[in-house]
């Protein structure tokens, strides 16, 4: 791996194309986000990001890493507007399918491509879409008391 700065190239270049296609209060995840921040404003990326009013995020799983003030500027816990959303589901997708790599050693170029590409298939048309139901009522359910304490006004029609 490259010891030096020059892998930042490609986050850099990936924040400068998002803020381009849409613009004002766009949040990136990154697990390095505090040290990535501190690049990003040095950078010559720095002055657009910062009169866009990008905010450079900390997936929750990287949440004990961090000083307390990073923690409450950039963890996912404290952003409001976030809700329960960790920005861990890339590292948890491909930590899934990690599972690939013994049954793929000894085949070719080609089959490791088709390979992965039906596993991602699969898992976006059968897998995902049959846990999503049930990821979503049991966060509601989870979720409503704390909505019920905080709301006096909540609607009975969107309780279950």
């Amino acid at each position: 791996m490259v010891q030096s700065r020059e892998l930042t190239k490609y986050p850099l270049a990936v924040v400068a194309k998002l803020l381009d296609a849409f613009g004002d209060s766009l949040g990136g995840g990154y697990d390095i986000g505090c040290q990535f921040e501190t690049t990003l404003n040095n950078s010559s990326v720095g002055p657009l990001a910062r009169s866009f009013h990008h905010t450079c995020l900390v997936g929750a799983f990287h949440r004990h890493v961090y000083r307390r003030i990073c923690q409450l500027s950039s963890l996912t816990t404290y952003v409001k507007g976030l809700g329960i959303e960790d920005l861990e589901t890339c590292e948890q997708m491909f930590s899934k399918s990690n599972s690939l790599a013994l049954a793929l050693w000894y085949t070719s170029v080609f089959h490791h491509q088709q390979a992965i590409d039906s596993y991602f298939e699969h898992n976006d048309e059968l897998e995902i879409y049959g846990n999503l139901t049930n990821f979503l009522y049991n966060n509601y359910k989870c979720h409503m008391p704390f909505w019920t304490l905080n709301s006096k006004s909540a609607s009975p029609d969107i309780w279950i």
